[in-house]
């Protein structure tokens, strides 16, 4: 199948659905994040679906248009992201404090028995 281009004046980033594409690509973005994120933790996936069974589902379920879907998963995966990027922010704190910790707890139990053979 080939196409022809109707619209030769225009550069890509002229075209009409850009901005659909590139909310869509920083969804699949946050969405890829998220799967790396379960993977790298050990969790359980909910049963994959196709996309167009997912979408089915959801516009059977509540129907909404296709713009206000795209909005809604854009609100709720952008503030997901933001609390698991804070999360993660808060883990690899607490668990730089706790070596550091352990650490200490080391050099005083090296420090208490060089001082007890004195």
């Amino acid at each position: 199948v080939q196409f022809t281009d109707l619209n030769t004046e225009l550069t890509p980033f002229q075209r009409r659905y850009v901005s659909s594409v590139k909310r869509c690509d920083e969804l699949e973005r946050k969405i890829r994040f998220f799967t790396a994120e379960i993977d790298k933790f050990g969790l359980p996936r909910s049963s994959e679906t196709t996309v167009d069974e997912f979408m089915a589902a959801e516009a059977a379920e509540q129907q909404k248009t296709a713009v206000h879907m795209l909005e809604t998963y854009e609100a709720e995966l952008g503030e997901a992201e933001s609390q698991l990027l804070e999360l993660n922010s808060y883990s690899e704190k607490l668990t730089q404090e706790y070596n550091e910790k352990v650490e200490l707890q080391e050099v005083l139990i090296k420090s208490q028995s060089f001082f007890e053979m004195d």
